[in-house]
């Protein structure tokens, strides 16, 4: 396995940070994978571990930082809807230019890094949705109870600052974020689907996950893991997410 830092621009001509994971050998098949808000490509280690599980697997991929996140370039401030589909589908070309000859795409977003998987439309011969972030109702209850009053600071400020991590959300981009449900493009999901939730998901419950996947198209699979909060971010929970993944991809490839 070979792991390369490479760079490509986005629409404003930012830098948009990424890292290639090759298998050893030609690839049979190449992964984008899509961070969550907020987040950055590594995921807190989940998608390092799952391109290195897919790098033993023959299948190459591409994780990348959204602008403004991670060692991309950018201002949050300045960040859209339009711009993560934007950099999502960049990022796409980039992979197909890096891996020209491997003609097999799997699309793999987590979060509400699978809004742009799911809006792009981009072509794949499998999907992956890891605790989809599926409506913006979901998403105003999460401010409701992480950031006090944030409807009246965003009104007078024109920004609210995340909870955690301080970026600064623009009114533009808040409204696009509870106004976008997921169910109402099921029908742009093509090709072989796993969603993949746990039952314990508090920011993105798994009710709305089932919503989706009711209304998008066969063939499609989807897997309740057990006692799983959102993120997969314990060992026991990302490597049970890893191991449905790669047993799916194994049949279905």
């Amino acid at each position: 396995m070979i792991e390369k830092n490479i760079e490509f621009l986005n629409s404003k001509t930012e830098k948009l940070s990424g890292i290639l994971t090759l298998p050893d050998g030609e690839p049979k098949a190449k992964a984008l994978l899509a961070h969550g808000m907020y987040y950055y490509k590594s995921e807190d280690g989940v998608f390092d571990h799952l391109a290195e599980k897919l790098a033993k697997a023959g299948i190459a991929s591409l994780r990348f930082d959204f602008t403004a996140h991670g060692d991309s370039q950018g201002n949050f401030i300045d960040f859209t809807l339009e711009q993560e589909l934007s950099d999502f589908s960049k990022a796409y070309s980039y992979l197909n230019s890096a891996f020209p000859q491997t003609k097999k795409t799997i699309l793999i977003g987590t979060s509400f890094g699978c809004v742009p998987v799911v809006l792009s439309k981009l072509p794949a011969d499998a999907v992956v949705l890891l605790n989809p972030s599926v409506s913006g109702v979901t998403r105003r209850n999460t401010y409701d109870r992480l950031v006090e009053n944030w409807e009246a600071l965003l009104e007078k400020q024109g920004y609210i600052k995340h909870w955690k991590k301080g970026y600064k959300i623009s009114k533009t981009f808040m409204k696009e974020t509870l106004e976008i449900n997921l169910v109402e493009h099921a029908g742009k999901l093509k090709g072989p689907l796993l969603f993949v939730h746990g039952d314990k998901d508090d920011l993105a419950p798994i009710k709305e996950s089932k919503e989706l996947f009711a209304a998008a198209s066969e063939p499609k699979k989807f897997v309740t893991l057990h006692g799983v909060a959102h993120g997969f971010h314990t060992k026991k929970s990302e490597a049970q997410m890893i191991r449905t993944v790669m047993e799916w991809l194994g049949k279905t490839l």
